[in-house]
């Protein structure tokens, strides 16, 4: 099995002060859209391809649509969740409606094909609509009769696959994924079917939701399933019976009467302040409350502008060059720093403007809100309600986000917060999945191979197809209430990111990080042996991920698997590690894996003092030929030795600024000549580099790294 491995001591754990939270007795579910993102995502607002459509608007769906899907079909806990996403959901049920109910003449003055599917006419979008309300209903009839018979699932999936209404054959011939042309496509309009039938099936009714008005941007969604009381609106009241029960006060909030209601589109606004809102949803403490709090909380999140950072770093440089002007130099050499000198200045004022032109609304957000506003979030279930644990999730919701919140009267809380997102990245959700017909079945020597549906997608007690989704509420809100939970199960019933022990890819961003009650700082999250302390020098095979959480370290010697290296240290950052040993890879193999986390948004630098690798035969293309050579005539040994390797991100260097490179790699040989490699979509090209400066302009900018490189 591969783990996960924590180089360096962790980070900042304090032993808990107020003890273990109280076991919680209510759940809710809280999902924030952010400016409307994931309507203007499916209407092709915000990425279009060449034909003119959205291909990920109409294919998939959003990452916020994605959460709310699975928690409206398992209808668990209540749901405070944007009007927006509410309003997107309907609206692609509307489409699919007026395609299975409307002729090609209404169809064709209500919409334009390209706004609702990528399918080459709308008549045919229409026969998909249509195949996929036969298939499902036809399941539904069949799983009827299974659970009669007491099948059990495995039974049912067979049974589907079996059926000639669900082969392929049976298919438009747009949708028969496993034969023909333009596969690729097929793929394409079955996954924006089942976009499509995700939200026509969901029970956004009012026979499965009260339904409530809190703002002009919040819903409150009430499963039938926690109250069989009538609820009605009446403001005047005091807190009733039923609101003291469910802990919300749902008699004081309008109702929803008709889920059209829902259909009218809200303003994009920006600035939303929860913590008010919570005052007119939650019955607190004040008012009566004695319910125990765990919540779910997920919404869009956006970093600091780099920019911001970058002007920070050219105005170093730029001044240090500007000084480097007034002291005692050679013509060529005062020749040069007045061209860098220059080219920091022209830069700058670039991004300069360039941030101006920025909206102050798109940086500094997580789950949807101001950095500010989500730390009243934090206050209010420490002051006004009681809390046992709120997992969050949300792009940048990492690094320096899990510092600036955490500052003041909210430094210690009372209550265990779980965060999934490891850094200054973005975090990924999986989309749930209708897995309609066609399906395929084939037999081998030794089994049956069967396609297209799995176990997880049937569900036999209310028999219909469920969404396939990685999100499992209902595990997460029962493992919530046992006395022994651990953050690593919690997540885990959510946003798993190791499987049988090996990391998920394309799951390293999604590592999660807890700070437990009365704690002062996060604790990345691990169970057993699945992070390890960086006690012994040898990463091993079973290594997946190094997470470097100090600045310096001495000699590591890697195996054959070759983890990827993380930093942890927030903001700009740098790491040096005095000697590397990883004589089975090669240079760009170790290179990449510091490349991780490919949406980092903040300054880093790894420095390696010496490293030993592996000398490739025949070596790398964007290795310089004049490198090159001696590696082609040395056959005497299988490695090489390199010294102040250098990797940088985000960091604007000469050499990075002149390249347009937010990758950069410095590596010196064995001569003493030191080569720059930019990496942008690709590797660039190499070319020789005065050490002197590079190494300057590094030091300028990170305090502490010259001490760190002696």
């Amino acid at each position: 099995m591969k783990k996960i491995l924590l180089i360096g001591a962790l980070i900042g754990f304090t032993p808990t002060l107020f003890g273990i939270p109280q076991k919680p007795t209510n759940d809710i579910i809280i999902i924030l859209d952010y400016g409307q993102s994931e309507e203007l995502l499916r209407t092709g607002s915000s990425a279009r391809s060449s034909q003119g459509h959205s291909i990920e608007g109409l294919a998939k769906l959003g990452a916020m649509t994605s959460t709310l899907i699975p928690a409206l079909y398992q209808k668990v806990a209540p749901i405070l969740v944007s009007r927006s996403l509410l309003f997107s959901l309907l609206t692609r049920k509307q489409i699919f409606e007026d395609f299975l109910t409307k002729d090609i003449t209404q169809l064709s003055r209500l919409y334009d094909r390209q706004s609702v599917t990528q399918a080459p006419s709308l008549s045919l979008f229409k026969q998909h609509c249509l195949y996929a309300q036969k298939m499902y209903a036809e399941i539904h009839k069949e799983l009827t009769e299974l659970s009669k018979q007491q099948s059990d699932t495995h039974t049912a999936m067979r049974t589907l696959a079996a059926k000639h209404s669900c082969l392929e054959a049976s298919a438009p011939r747009t949708l028969q994924v496993y034969s023909g042309e333009k596969r690729s496509l097929k793929d394409t309009l079955h996954k924006e079917l089942q976009a499509y039938a995700l939200c026509y099936y969901a029970p956004l009714t009012l026979e499965n939701y009260v339904i409530k008005e809190v703002s002009e941007e919040l819903i409150l969604l009430v499963p039938r399933l926690n109250t069989l009381d009538i609820v009605t609106y009446n403001a005047g009241t005091p807190i009733t019976p039923l609101e003291k029960k469910l802990g919300l006060k749902v008699n004081h909030l309008k109702d929803v009467i008709d889920t059209k209601r829902l259909l009218h589109p809200t303003p994009i606004t920006y600035g939303m302040p929860l913590a008010e809102s919570f005052r007119n949803v939650f019955v607190t403490k004040k008012e009566g409350g004695t319910h125990v709090w765990a919540i779910y909380f997920t919404g869009h999140g956006l970093p600091s502008y780099p920019e911001r950072r970058k002007i920070e770093h050219l105005t170093l440089l730029k001044n240090f060059y500007a000084e480097q002007l007034t002291l005692p130099q050679r013509p060529e050499e005062k020749r040069t720093v007045s061209q860098r000198n220059q080219l920091m200045q022209d830069e700058l004022t670039k991004t300069e403007l360039k941030l101006a032109q920025l909206p102050k609304s798109h940086e500094k957000i997580i789950c949807s809100l101001s950095v500010e506003e989500f730390k009243k979030v934090l206050l209010f279930l420490q002051l006004e309600v009681e809390t046992s644990l709120l997992l969050y999730t949300s792009c940048y919701g990492g690094g320096d986000h899990l510092v600036s919140p955490y500052q003041g009267n909210t430094k210690i809380l009372r209550y265990d917060c779980i965060a999934g997102s490891l850094s200054d990245t973005v975090s990924f959700q999986t989309t749930p999945m209708l897995l309609l017909p066609p399906y395929r079945s084939s037999r081998t020597s030794s089994k049956t191979i069967i396609e297209g549906i799995n176990h997880d997608s049937i569900d036999l007690k209310n028999k219909r197809l469920a969404p396939l989704t990685s999100i499992h509420f209902d595990e997460f809100f029962k493992k919530v209430r046992d006395p022994k939970r651990d953050a690593f199960t919690l997540i885990h019933c959510l946003h798993p990111y190791t499987e049988h022990g090996k990391m998920v890819p394309d799951s390293l961003e999604n590592i999660a990080l807890e700070r437990p009650a009365g704690s002062t700082s996060f604790t990345v999250v691990r169970k057993g042996d699945s992070v390890s302390p960086a006690s012994s020098k040898a990463l091993g095979t079973s290594v997946d991920v190094a997470l470097l959480t100090q600045p310096r370290y001495g000699q590591l010697t890697l195996a054959e698997q070759i983890p990827s290296f993380v930093s942890l240290l927030e903001g700009p950052a740098y790491h040096v590690i005095d000697f590397l040993e990883a004589g089975t890879q090669s240079l760009g193999q170790l290179a990449m894996s510091f490349l991780g986390l490919p949406t980092l948004s903040t300054p880093k630098v790894f420095w390696i003092k010496k490293l030993t690798c592996k000398r490739e035969n025949p070596p790398p293309f964007f290795l310089p030929l004049e490198f090159v050579k001696p590696l082609i005539r040395g056959r005497e040994s299988s490695q090489t030795v390199l010294y102040n390797v250098i990797i940088t991100r985000n960091v604007p260097t000469t050499e990075a600024i002149k390249h347009e490179a937010f990758i950069s790699i410095y590596f010196s040989d064995a001569q003493g000549t030191t080569w720059y490699l930019p990496i942008k979509k690709s590797w660039g090209t190499s070319s020789k580099v005065t050490q002197a400066l590079a190494h300057a302009e590094l030091y300028t900018l990170f305090p502490g790294l010259r001490e760190a490189t002696r």
